[in-house]
């Protein structure tokens, strides 16, 4: 079983150099008598630094982005659906990121953040987010500081947590998503007719209905095309998959598993490799070159094992990896490690277990139940849901001393 941990933010070490820009506080705009911000309201952003006004001049960094009082931070954000350009990837989680050179990159990967953003003292951080479309702020709420953080390409990005959890209907309204909520009625009964006796053509029509209900409607530009795959000798689950949306890299990436686009294929000793792991060691998983939907073999890096086979289909692999990225990234659940067994059972007794096969050592079990899903193996349970609504009857299971994290 995969186990998902933030890293935690280091010591600042460094001063950030020329990126901020000293304002005199005349030059914010002030309304008498401010009451408090309201969260989830929304502003002008003069309004909401007038909230925070202070005797003391503030920082500017990143072209505003980053307003610095003594004693308050505030972040205003602009979303516009990149999931590393200042998104909501979860209903608590906030991703902000930068394009601009710095002149150090040292070992500290949070080095590009503000060093009041970074530190350690005590100091309320507001998040105001709106998209381009959007004239006004809305007040999110208050961020933690940054648990993770990272690159791709030339973007740094830095992942927090804030509070309050953001309801379902605001959160769809900034990732600019329908207000409609999909229905998980037909995705639960698919997945529940899912059996041994069921063919890849099944697997393969469950496996778009999961997509398409955690990730969106499939679109055509996310197919490759008969031409990218010529010359290219695979099996038919894998061909069908590249030309149906073997370009939606939000569906088939994750932060711990890739899967291969048709020229990252390689053959290694009779195997073609299509699936491994991000981290270091991580699995590779192969499959024979031809057959319709084969079983897949899979192999450790470091140190390098044999080929070993797993107990799945290619479809049942991608089926298995989709969930678990799925409900361990959902914009509502909870997740806990070392939870008493008893626990774990009151609460996926009332759910019905899916019948996909578990992957080579791995104790896991996926349950489904109203649009409320479970990965749960080994003292470890993962539930994901895409609204808080389904998850309210579990309160009396939430512990903030056992659960990791909680977002519903």
């Amino acid at each position: 079983m995969r186990f998902y941990s933030f890293l935690r933010a280091g010591e600042c070490k460094q001063d950030i150099g020329e990126v901020y820009e000293v304002l005199p506080i005349e030059e914010y705009f002030k309304v008498d008598n401010c009451s408090e911000p309201q969260i989830h309201h929304r502003y002008s952003r003069d309004e909401a630094i007038a909230f925070f006004r202070s005797t003391e001049a503030a920082l500017e960094a990143y072209d505003g982005q980053w307003v610095i009082f003594p004693h308050a931070i505030l972040c205003f954000a602009v979303v516009d659906g990149h999931p590393h350009r200042g998104s909501f990837p979860r209903s608590n989680a906030f991703t902000w990121s930068t394009r601009k050179t710095l002149s150090m990159l040292d070992s500290d990967c949070f080095a590009f953040l503000p060093a009041e953003v970074r530190s350690t003292q005590h100091s309320e951080r507001w998040l105001f987010a709106k998209r381009q479309e959007w004239e006004d702020y809305m007040l999110v709420g208050k961020l933690d500081r940054s648990r993770s953080a990272g690159h791709e390409q030339t973007t740094r990005y830095a992942s927090f947590r804030f509070t309050p959890v953001l309801p379902s209907a605001l959160w769809r309204k900034l990732n600019g998503m329908s207000p409609t909520l999909p229905d998980h009625t037909k995705l639960d009964k698919t997945l529940l007719q899912l059996g041994p006796n069921s063919n890849s053509d099944d697997r393969f029509g469950a496996l778009k209905q999961l997509v398409e209900y955690w990730y969106g409607l499939i679109m055509p530009e996310d197919a490759f095309i008969e031409s990218d795959l010529w010359g290219l000798q695979m099996p038919r689950a894998l061909r069908r998959w590249y030309l149906l949306a073997g370009r939606h890299k939000s569906i088939m990436d994750d932060f711990l598993v890739h899967f291969a686009s048709p020229v990252e294929l390689r053959q290694e000793e009779g195997k073609l490799v299509f699936y491994w792991g991000e981290m270091l060691g991580g699995p590779f998983w192969g499959s024979p070159l031809e057959g319709d939907d084969p079983q897949v073999f899979v192999r450790e890096t470091y140190p390098r094992t044999p080929w070993r086979a797993e107990p799945l289909t290619i479809t049942e692999l991608m089926l298995s990896n989709i969930l678990d990225n799925a409900i361990t990234t959902a914009p509502y659940g909870a997740d806990a490690h070392n939870l008493q067994a008893e626990t774990i059972a009151a609460i996926t007794e009332p759910m019905s277990p899916l019948a996909i096969p578990e992957k080579d050592g791995e104790n896991t079990t996926y349950y489904v139940k109203d649009g409320v899903y479970v990965l749960s193996g080994s003292g470890s349970i993962y539930i994901g849901a895409m609204s808080e609504h389904p998850l309210q009857h579990l309160r009396s299971y939430m512990d903030l001393n056992k659960w990791q994290h909680i977002a519903f």
